[in-house]
């Protein structure tokens, strides 16, 4: 049978589902990986390593039921439920570290179809896809016990030996594998100490950056890390407001963000965030000019399913529309990117980056298509960012140049005390 999970998250009691959808159409790969672990422990016997697969899953398996509703649990007998929890996260585990450039270490003949050394990157994409979809997450604790296994901590050994595991620059989606997988086992070795961006990974507490609690599942890990850093101060605020206001949706479909192009022409400048879309705000730059400041934004073939589902994940929340921070942000992204020429201005701003000619064209029907979705609306957040927009008023053009004047003349003024010769005492 297939599991299929489906977490629902409202308030501090955290839930999910799980749906048995009949034949599982990947069982024979999932047992070919399970027999992999079993052939490649030669010290001991097969019924030893199963006991202590067994084992580990038992001791978490409190924690790990608990991220499901009771109902679907009710018709799976425990050892069922032990046994499918090992053999789907022991596939997800192989395949996770083979999109992360282990396909080496897991020692499979070069031309397998799943888990060989040549695997298209496109193939690659449609797993990741799959990886991230509302309905095939694992929950997080099911991967720490697994890794703990000698058949994992061997390929995390061999990958350090051979200098494999590298944090991906720009790629999210492989990111976010990066932190709940391999991250935590190079920081239990002394190998790497956390980023500022990042928390530590201690035990089964797979921490996130930005997450309150431990993330539930891959896709609650990675909508932490979209997210940003919680502004306390914003969530704060006159939430009850927004909630009567009537005829929400409509009024934030009508009432836009101005275009890239459009803040350009008012005289606002378009400034990269450091971090999550919580960042978002309208301010000062460095030269003391206005600027919306933006988090960056990788537009790639996985880009459009990943907020597909990341929009399915907030709807499941039942937290109020208000709260859906990634559809809201999705929501302002359309109304920033109108054009081909809005994509160029943030581009060269380095707030987009976008890996092929085309996609530069589909960026604005993505975006326009996603937002159509009927509820989004913007968050506090991004409302006070809209506002202050709106009331900003450009300075006449004698005096942007004499603050350029001005500032021109202290930098030449801080230069010139910095190498003119210092008197004696």
């Amino acid at each position: 049978m297939a599991l299929f999970c489906l977490r629902q998250h409202s308030g501090p009691a955290q839930k999910a589902y799980m749906q048995l959808t009949g034949p599982d159409p990947f069982k024979a790969t999932k047992d070919e990986a399970w027999d992999q672990i079993l052939k490649k422990n030669p010290d001991e016997d097969e019924s030893e390593v199963r006991a202590s697969y067994l084992n580990e899953i038992k001791k978490i398996e409190k924690d790990a039921r608990n991220s499901y509703a009771a109902p679907i649990l009710d018709v799976l007998k425990p050892s069922d439920f032990h046994w499918m929890t090992i053999i789907d996260g022991c596939f997800f585990l192989q395949l996770a570290l083979h999109i992360l450039g282990g396909a080496q270490l897991l020692d499979y003949p070069e031309k397998h179809a799943y888990f060989g050394l040549n695997i298209e990157e496109k193939a690659n994409a449609r797993r990741i896809q799959a990886m991230f979809f509302v309905g095939n997450q694992i929950p997080c604790v099911v991967i720490s016990a697994l890794m703990k296994q000698p058949f994992f901590q061997d390929i995390i050994d061999r990958g350090i030996e051979e200098g494999i595991w590298k944090q991906p620059p720009s790629d999210l989606p492989r990111m976010v594998l990066y932190l709940l997988i391999v991250h935590p086992e190079l920081e239990a070795r002394g190998m790497i100490s956390s980023p500022s961006f990042f928390s530590r990974f201690t035990g089964h507490k797979n921490e996130v950056p930005h997450c309150r609690e431990n993330p539930l599942d891959l896709l609650h890990a990675w909508h932490c890390l979209v997210q940003g850093p919680r502004n306390d101060t914003l969530d704060s605020e006159t939430d009850d407001a927004l909630d009567i206001e009537a005829g929400v949706e409509d009024f934030d479909k009508n009432y836009k963000f101005p275009s890239a192009t459009e803040l350009k022409q008012k005289g606002i400048g378009l400034t990269k965030a450091k971090e999550g879309i919580r960042e978002i705000h309208f301010g000062k730059n460095y030269l003391f000019f206005p600027s919306l400041y933006i988090p960056p934004f990788t537009f790639d073939k996985d880009t459009e399913p990943i907020l597909q589902y990341l929009q399915s994940y907030e709807i499941q929340q039942k937290i109020g529309n208000q709260k859906h921070e990634v559809n809201a942000y999705i929501l302002f992204m359309a109304d920033l990117i109108q054009t081909h020429q809005d994509v160029n201005i943030l581009e060269s701003k380095g707030i987009i980056q976008v890996k092929k000619r085309e996609q530069k064209e589909r960026l604005p029907r993505m975006l326009s298509k996603l937002a159509s979705s009927e509820g989004i609306v913007f968050t506090q957040n991004l409302r006070l960012t809209r506002a202050a927009i709106e009331d900003y008023s450009p300075l006449p053009r004698h005096l942007v140049s004499l603050a350029l004047l001005f500032g021109l003349i202290q930098t030449v003024f801080t230069i010139l005390q910095y190498f003119a010769p210092r008197g004696s005492n």
